[in-house]
C-alpha cells in the first residue's frame, strides 16, 4: 500500500505562502488543466482529497518525478497551486526515515 500523508504535508508547506499570498495562478477549467499536466509532463492524479473549506485538492505526479498540486473551489475554475521535481512515495509514513527517502531541492 502506498502512504502520501508525509509527501502531501511537505507540498502542502512548500506551498503555503503562494496559497496565502493570494498570489496569480494559472487557472483554467478543471479538465483542460488536468489534460494540459498530462500532455506536457505526463502527470496524472495520485491523490485527492477535498479540504475543510469545500475546496478539492489533487495531486499529480509522472514516472519521471514531475508533480503538480491543483486546487478547485467549488463551482470555480481550478488552479494550479504549486509544481516541483523528484516526487517519490514513501513506503512509510512516519518517523525520519520516510524524510530520507523523498528529495528535495
Amino acid at each position: 500500500m502506498r502512504c502520501l500523508p508525509l509527501a502531501v504535508a511537505i507540498l502542502v508547506a512548500a506551498t503555503a505562502p503562494v496559497l496565502g499570498a493570494r498570489a496569480m495562478l494559472p487557472c483554467a477549467p478543471h479538465q483542460a488543466l488536468l489534460d494540459s499536466l498530462h500532455g506536457t509532463h505526463g502527470e496524472t492524479i495520485v491523490a485527492s482529497w477535498i479540504a475543510a473549506n469545500g475546496y478539492l485538492v489533487e495531486i499529480t505526479a509522472s514516472d519521471e518525478g514531475t508533480t503538480s498540486m491543483v486546487v478547485t473551489a467549488p463551482g470555480r475554475m481550478s488552479c494550479l497551486a504549486g509544481t516541483g521535481k523528484s516526487f517519490v512515495f514513501t513506503d512509510g509514513c512516519v518517523g525520519a526515515d520516510a524524510l530520507t527517502r523523498i528529495s528535495v531541492d
